[in-house]
């Protein structure tokens, strides 16, 4: 049997609801999983008031997190670390950032890391940049798990900001921000997948389609995340 340690961050709640689903078939298989809350130096509400919400903006995408609480990481060997969090502003959350920058950061290194990411629509920025510093802290990033709200992307960029400042998921004509319980589903099944595969070497889920891409909103995402956003976050930041 495997050890499996799982670095988790959740805002609403949604990421630990997909987090549960996941690592159930794991601990069903007999494989033992410990899970660490990483924590930052901060209050995040839910939900947001909008100035809370839209306040998050430089900060986030400036990559200007504040301190990361100490957290008990587990001694000994470990056989896969699943890093569940979520996206904001196109860039890896705040809680994410911290402790990648934080001194407990190193204990990443060498360990196999499959990134397990809740969010809505456009996640393909966000993950790249978080696992451009995982790798960089000597992580193994081997595998990807991606869970996105139902929904087009035009519809979840207003849902999902109407649900992080008012608690409401559901908008008049537009679809529910939520997973599905069919996507709850499909995590489950590469959970069971995983619980299976997990004395392999490399990937262990390659072979599956673990993550959702938009390629018709690939540039734009890029477009944003990398010029449009930094240059107003800039902006936003020396104003305040």
């Amino acid at each position: 049997m495997s050890r499996i340690v799982v670095l988790e961050w959740s805002h609403s709640g949604q990421s630990r609801e997909v987090t549960d689903t996941f690592v159930e078939p794991l601990i069903l298989a007999g494989h033992t999983v410990e899970r660490v809350k990483l924590g930052v130096d901060t209050t995040y509400p839910f939900p947001w008031t909008p100035v809370q919400f839209f306040g998050l903006f430089p900060e986030t995408v400036l990559m200007r997190p504040p301190p990361a609480l100490p957290v008990e990481l587990p001694e000994g060997e470990v056989d896969l670390v699943i890093a569940s969090g979520s996206i904001w502003y196109l860039r890896p959350c705040q809680p994410w950032q911290a402790f990648m920058d934080g001194p407990q950061a190193s204990w990443l290194a060498g360990k196999r890391v499959l990134t397990l990411t809740t969010c809505r629509n456009m996640w393909i920025n966000g993950w790249n940049i978080w696992i451009d510093r995982l790798r960089a802290l000597g992580a193994q990033v081997v595998d990807r798990v991606t869970v996105t709200h139902s929904g087009p992307v035009f519809a979840s960029f207003y849902t999902t900001v109407y649900w992080s400042v008012t608690g409401k998921r559901e908008v008049a004509g537009l679809p529910k921000v939520e997973i599905d319980a069919a996507t709850l589903e499909r995590v489950r099944g590469f959970g069971a997948t995983l619980a299976e595969r997990l004395s392999g070497e490399g990937s262990l889920l390659s072979d599956l389609d673990t993550a959702p891409i938009s390629h018709a909103h690939a540039f734009p995402e890029l477009l944003f995340g990398r010029v449009v956003f930094p240059a107003l976050a800039t902006v936003y930041a020396a104003l305040s």
